[in-house]
């Protein structure tokens, strides 16, 4: 997979949910879902990145590309709650001169 900057992870996320074939065990908890664009919550990319990394532990390095993307993703949102975070904490604490 290539990194392509216009990738979005709400355009794969469906690729990435369990389906019912040859995958271990742990992909066969639960009919397939699927999810619209947008609806990508943190806890469902925490999911699909913990199931990637099985997917890395049972069928290879091929995989890797994947889990490294979700594993930007993570790091991205993880990275705006902060400065979100931040942000507001500044505004909290300053008044407001404009």
């Amino acid at each position: 997979m290539a990194d392509n900057k216009d990738w979005k992870i709400e355009n794969y996320i469906n690729k990435l949910l369990p389906k019912q074939s040859n995958l271990s065990s742990a992909f066969n908890f639960e009919p397939r879902r699927y999810f619209d664009k947008g609806a990508i919550s943190d806890e469902l990319l925490e999911e699909c990145y913990i199931y990637m990394a099985f997917v890395v532990e049972d069928y290879g390095e091929k995989f890797l590309p994947i889990f490294e993307r979700l594993h930007r993703e993570r790091e991205k949102r993880k990275s705006q709650k902060e400065m979100l975070e931040i942000a507001l904490s500044i505004s909290k604490t300053n008044p407001k001169n404009h």
